[in-house]
């Protein structure tokens, strides 16, 4: 006899949640994709001009993370959460 899996029971979702997928659906979001007949230079060339971007990407993206932790282990960001979460909803 098979064994019988278990249905998994969903999370209801918050608020939060429902309001982020109302606006996704209404910001369209789309990806083309066009090949390129390069030159051989030319490849290495926007190789190179990739490698760049992803490393100030990266190094922006990090800056941002460290910044925004230090932040959230401050007091009085803490007490802002709190006196946030004090107020009446829908303001």
């Amino acid at each position: 006899m098979p064994k019988q899996r278990k249905k998994r029971q969903r999370k209801p979702r918050t608020d939060e949640q429902k309001a982020l997928k109302k606006i996704r659906e209404l910001s369209p979001c789309h990806v083309v994709e066009v090949e390129l007949h390069v030159m051989p230079e030319q490849a290495i060339k926007l190789r190179r001009i990739q490698e760049h971007l992803r490393v100030i990407r990266n190094t922006v993206l990090s800056d941002l993370k460290k910044r925004d932790d230090q932040m959230a282990r401050t007091k009085t960001y803490k007490n802002l959460q709190k006196d946030s979460q004090a107020l009446p909803q829908g303001l």
